[in-house]
């Protein structure tokens, strides 16, 4: 399955229809069609890709746990490159023929930095000390802290109770809202009771690593102690969400759960989908995701089409025309670059 282009694909608009044709690319025209260009800090760039000095590569990559795709141009003659990075959407379809390509004008994402309580639903009479791993030592004297975006497993331990390292998710900015694996834990007459919201796709739970059924919910009895349960619930289409919740049991009744809490709300609850541009000059990268002058700023879309490169090839190209601005900011936000009037065509390549 074709994922990466189908996470492109969910991200634009079901809005006016666009070009969308399996033949091969056009090989009759020698003019270059691969192309950025405009200005960085009021100078002029072209990569105009001509397979010599000036490159164009795309691939997957990964954002704090968010998978991400790109297409990066790279200027071999001085050494600096451009890249447009798109974070995959929340939920992907499976065919093309699913979707009505349009125009479309995509948020920049940018970080705002996070922090998280960790907490007990109800404060055990000796309540063990809760400890996160923060440079590879685990305190407990300050709420979990994120500098950005992502999807974060935090290494959790209870004193007291245990000397095995437990995993939490914290999803900072990323909650979902069409795919949620979220579910309650309650104690029954006759045992532990999981169940989820969503009763109509599939469903796994493990209880400490262990398969424990496939319905939406579950019973079962389990031995005094801290347990870990997950679920992972998956569609029709092969989209998967997992979430996991942290338990102590005492005689088969559920004490408490760890809770974690943001420390504030003033942060987005969905990022799927938006973008961000980064600039490489002097083996030193400017990224727009930590500046705020891009909030308000859009990255358009336009003329999408794809095709196959060869009849016999499984490979898919998409390829877009794409306009925008923003402002990029090195590692200390010392120096910042200023894109103005970027525009050009890119393509990705799906093997």
């Amino acid at each position: 399955m074709n994922k990466t282009l189908l996470y492109i694909l969910l991200m634009l608009a079901f809005a006016s229809c666009k070009k969308i044709k399996s033949d091969l690319e056009n090989a009759a025209s020698n003019l270059p069609i691969y192309k950025i260009e405009g200005s960085i800090n009021n100078e002029s760039f072209d990569y105009t890709v001509n397979d010599t000095s000036i490159f164009m590569n795309h691939g997957i990559a990964d954002m704090n746990g968010v998978t991400t795709f790109f297409s990066e141009f790279s200027n071999e003659d001085n050494s600096t490159a451009l890249k447009l990075e798109v974070l995959a959407p929340e939920k992907i379809y499976k065919e093309l023929n699913q979707y009505q390509l349009g125009d479309q004008l995509v948020p920049f994402l940018v970080h705002q930095a996070g922090c998280y309580d960790l907490d007990f639903s109800v404060s055990p009479p000796n309540p063990p000390l809760i400890y996160f791993q923060e440079e590879d030592n685990f305190t407990s004297d300050k709420p979990v802290e994120l500098e950005g975006y992502g999807i974060f497993e935090i290494p959790v331990r209870f004193k007291g109770l245990s000397s095995e390292t437990y995993s939490i998710t914290i999803k900072h900015g990323f909650e979902p809202t069409l795919f949620s694996a979220a579910f309650t834990v309650a104690t029954k007459l006759d045992g532990i009771s999981v169940k989820s919201d969503n009763i109509t796709d599939n469903h796994q739970w493990f209880l400490d690593g262990v398969a424990l059924c496939q319905d939406y919910s579950c019973l079962f009895t389990t031995e005094n102690g801290l347990h870990n349960i997950t679920h992972i619930i998956t569609d029709h289409l092969g989209n998967t969400c997992t979430d996991n919740q942290i338990i102590y049991v005492y005689g088969n009744t559920v004490k408490w759960q760890l809770e974690t809490n943001a420390c504030s709300s003033e942060t987005q609850s969905n990022n799927f989908g938006e973008v961000i541009i980064t600039y490489t000059e002097n083996n030193e990268t400017y990224s727009s995701a930590f500046a705020s002058e891009n909030e308000n700023l859009k990255f358009a879309i336009q003329n999408i089409e794809y095709f196959r490169e060869s009849p016999t090839s499984n490979a898919i190209s998409f390829k877009f025309d794409t306009s925008f601005s923003g402002t990029l900011y090195n590692a200390d936000k010392s120096k910042k670059k200023i894109l103005s009037d970027v525009r050009g065509t890119c393509k990705y390549k799906i093997e």
